[in-house]
């Protein structure tokens, strides 16, 4: 009767014991996620703890390949859309590297929920994985959470523009935004925006500024696509048509634009203009299955020279 008895008190303190841990666990999750919204909601305390941190992620890089890189004959591959999902996005890189690619662009959508601690591990999982310098513009998903201050500060300016040799290379942010931004340094800067995504009135001004009046090749990069044939159900929406206009001038002298937001590859040429559609380093499948693209894991390699650029699709098996 003692051993029964003994038996039911160890079983009830076992319990309690359950409870209380459960309790905790849940009590310290419920604070963390409270820090969290609390972090979210006070750009101030975000801009706080993001001083506490590396910046300009995507200038240190593109410094790096400036002196790098033969401006003559060079190698880039591009890709998109990994979300944070390291299982695809490692073998991604792994067959991106072994071209020996003079560097990466990502197309956005590296995080899937815009948070500080996600933008860090994606960083983090980049710096122990890639070898060459990693450009990286922003996606609608890295906006979420005030995601486009942590992008700011980490990565640099949401609109850019390098050069190697004959080819320009210009980074537009398409996604959600109220003010657009000269191309400067963006540490700190207080960012606000809206539910109207696309390319703004300032924004083709400065792209006609900077593709007009040299003979040079264009490569433009961008998160959401333009608005090409089945691609219109999720291509971004301010100045879509004055923008398919711009890019196929001739005088305009652009090769291809890039981008990402539909997960699979999809490639189409309108004007001696190639648009492509790359987001298929991770993100899931199944909301594009209607979308007109190829939804598979996916990268593509430029191989680019004086006397042209070329590119080649590489699918994981």
């Amino acid at each position: 009767m003692a051993r029964i008895y003994n038996t039911r008190l160890l079983f009830i303190i076992l319990l309690c014991i359950a409870v209380i841990v459960f309790t905790t666990i849940s009590i310290l999750q419920w604070v963390k996620l409270a820090n969290e919204e609390y972090l979210y909601n006070n750009p101030k305390t975000l801009k706080r703890k993001l001083a506490t941190l590396p910046s300009d992620f995507n200038i240190e890089n593109i410094q790096r390949l400036k002196t790098s890189v033969d401006p003559l004959s060079f190698k880039f591959v591009v890709l998109g859309d990994s979300e944070g999902h390291h299982d695809v996005f490692g073998r991604i890189l792994e067959g991106a590297l072994s071209h020996n690619p003079d560097f990466i662009i990502h197309l956005g959508d590296l995080t899937e929920q815009g948070k500080l601690r996600h933008y860090v591990r994606e960083l983090r999982f980049i710096k122990e994985n890639v070898n060459v310098p990693f450009i990286a513009i922003i996606g609608n998903h890295d906006y979420y959470n005030k995601g486009n201050l942590s992008y700011a500060h980490l990565f640099g300016p949401l609109d850019f523009y390098f050069d190697i040799g004959s080819y320009r290379f210009i980074f537009i942010d398409n996604n959600f935004k109220d003010k657009v931004k000269p191309i400067v340094p963006l540490p700190g800067s207080d960012f606000g925006w809206k539910a109207v995504d696309g390319v703004y009135d300032e924004t083709l001004e400065q792209l006609e500024g900077l593709m007009g009046g040299k003979s040079r090749n264009n490569l433009i990069f961008m998160h959401q696509p333009p608005a090409i044939g089945e691609w219109v159900e999720r291509a971004f929406t301010k100045n879509r048509i004055e923008f398919m206009d711009l890019v196929t001038r001739e005088d305009m002298n652009v090769r291809y634009v890039c981008a990402g937001h539909m997960h699979g590859y999809d490639m189409k040429e309108v004007e001696g203009v190639k648009f492509i559609v790359s987001g298929g380093a991770g993100g899931t499948h199944k909301e594009n299955a209607d979308a007109g693209v190829f939804a598979k894991y996916h990268y593509i390699l430029f191989e680019a020279d004086d006397a042209g650029i070329s590119d080649t699709v590489y699918y994981l098996d």
